[in-house]
């Protein structure tokens, strides 16, 4: 009995050192993250790109996702994305070959409507009460008038970099995502930090 006490002490102490983020990953990881979210806020698409966690780009090719982000706005839809802050380094997951960092952040996001698309009321009520679904009502502002909302965004994120390397990238964790996701991400990484 008492062997197996030890077993399981033992166990539990090797799992919550898997989950606890490498002191050392930290640093290098807000620096990259950094120019990740700097780009971002700047609309710097392929700067953004860059830092995407590549494995994304054998689903949707880079070239292919910056004429996505050049359309959104050609069709009327503004964003403006900022007061971007890492909130909590979450836990960490190793395989055979990279390392996975799972990261809560928060930021602002403003988004303005104009055009043929957005002029009709009841797609904006429907955006407006997505939105207030995926983020919760208190964080998000919607201004009838000039079709735009300001959204306080908690969000979270992988950071993934191969084995002894601190190349960090990035991917959206987050639920619309997850078919995307399940394509990427390993199950064991996705299951351990759901």
């Amino acid at each position: 009995m008492l062997a197996l006490c030890l077993v399981m002490a033992f166990s539990i102490n090797d799992l919550s050192a898997q989950e606890k983020v490498d002191e050392s990953f930290k640093q290098p990881i807000n620096e990259r993250i950094a120019l990740f979210f700097n780009a971002t806020a700047k609309k710097d698409w392929m700067g953004v790109l860059d830092l995407t966690y590549d494995s994304l780009f054998n689903l949707v090719p880079k070239e292919q996702m910056a004429m996505l982000f050049e359309q959104m706005e050609a069709e009327g839809m503004e964003i403006n994305m900022g007061k971007f802050e890492v909130v909590d380094f979450i836990g960490q997951v190793n395989t055979d070959d990279k390392h996975f960092v799972n990261i809560s952040y928060a930021m602002e996001l403003g988004m303005k409507f104009s055009g043929p698309s957005f002029s009709d009321q009841d797609v904006m009520n429907f955006m407006k009460t997505s939105f207030e679904t995926t983020y919760g009502a208190e964080n998000v502002e919607y201004n009838k008038e000039e079709s735009s909302f300001l959204i306080k965004a908690k969000k979270n994120l992988y950071a993934i970099a191969p084995l002894k390397s601190q190349e960090w990238k990035f991917v959206e964790n987050n639920a619309e995502q997850q078919v995307i996701l399940s394509q990427i991400i390993p199950e064991e990484v996705r299951k351990s930090f759901e």
